[in-house]
């Protein structure tokens, strides 16, 4: 009998690799580089399962330009953690968020070049997508977007989405894949459900044609949705982060399991980030009862 090919995806959410600006100097930035840690080294095991890792980068990976006042410290990571998501083995990264330009253009830019120097594929800039990965013989397609204003700049950089512009794109790839995937930085912030409205948007965007929704943005966990054979994340959560709120400190990580014969499965692993920012399986955590939702029956 011939074995089903499958590639393993692990989707996480937002990866904040700066300090946030009520932790200036004992925040994420800070603690690594004052105490020298990898902060994914309990989950590494679990990462190296995947054969794709992806997730929300939120800062930018660059010191270009760094004063030393506030404005410019804030929520901005060091160049050199790229090797901590390299080590990690993270494949691709949506950019696509409201804080990627906090810091300008330039710093922009050069997230991007180091991001490409370590092998990391990008998706959430329209001239970089749709990033497709074959493994095992399965294509997987990526588009990333951001559904939030964008607050620092007069114009984004980033892949700004709507409807239209996200069914176009979903037809242009369609052909050459066997699965898309959507990356949405999309919602409310601390809001631990899907507006109506995003909810509607996330089926119409299914209908167009993708598999999988990934969303992020919300900072807590909100429901993953079957619906007509796709899979909807609202949102996923931290992943990196030093917010300093228990919920914000409870993630997960979304496992999908891709098969040629379309009988894909999910699984979701609850992780809990301690106060030096590492990563922890929470294998105590009742994540699993009571995340799955089902807003549609069809």
């Amino acid at each position: 009998m011939i074995q089903d090919k499958r590639i393993i995806l692990l989707a996480v959410g937002d990866i904040i690799l700066g300090d946030h600006p009520h932790f200036l100097g004992i925040g994420v930035r800070s603690i690594i580089e004052r105490k020298k840690i990898f902060i994914f080294e309990k989950i590494v095991n679990i990462l190296s399962q995947g054969d794709i890792v992806f997730g929300n980068l939120e800062t930018v990976l660059s010191d270009y330009g760094k004063k030393n006042f506030y404005e410019s410290l804030i929520l901005r990571g060091n160049p050199y953690f790229v090797d901590q998501l390299k080590n990690s083995n993270f494949k691709l990264l949506n950019i696509a968020n409201n804080h990627i330009q906090q810091h300008g253009d330039f710093p922009f830019y050069n997230t991007i070049d180091i991001l490409k120097q370590s092998k990391i594929k990008i998706i959430g800039v329209d001239y970089l997508q749709p990033q497709i990965i074959e493994s095992k013989g399965i294509k997987l397609g990526f588009l990333g977007y951001s559904l939030r204003p964008e607050e620092n700049n007069s114009k984004a950089l980033y892949s700004q989405g709507n409807k239209k512009k996200i069914t176009s794109d979903i037809n242009k790839v369609k052909k050459k894949v066997d699965y898309i995937i959507i990356s949405l930085h999309w919602g409310d912030e601390y809001i631990s459900l899907p507006s109506i409205s995003q909810i509607s948007f996330a089926h119409d965007i299914i209908d167009a044609g993708a598999d999988v929704i990934i969303g992020h943005h919300p900072h807590v966990l909100q429901p993953v949705e079957k619906y007509k054979g796709g899979i909807i994340a609202y949102s996923l959560r931290n992943f990196v982060s030093d917010m300093c709120s228990e919920i914000t400190k409870k993630s997960m990580m979304l496992k999908i399991i891709f098969n040629q014969n379309k009988k894909n499965r999910i699984e979701l692993i609850p992780i809990y980030i301690n106060k030096n920012y590492h990563l922890f399986e929470n294998s105590t955590d009742g994540s699993k009862k009571y995340l799955y939702a089902h807003h549609s029956q069809n």
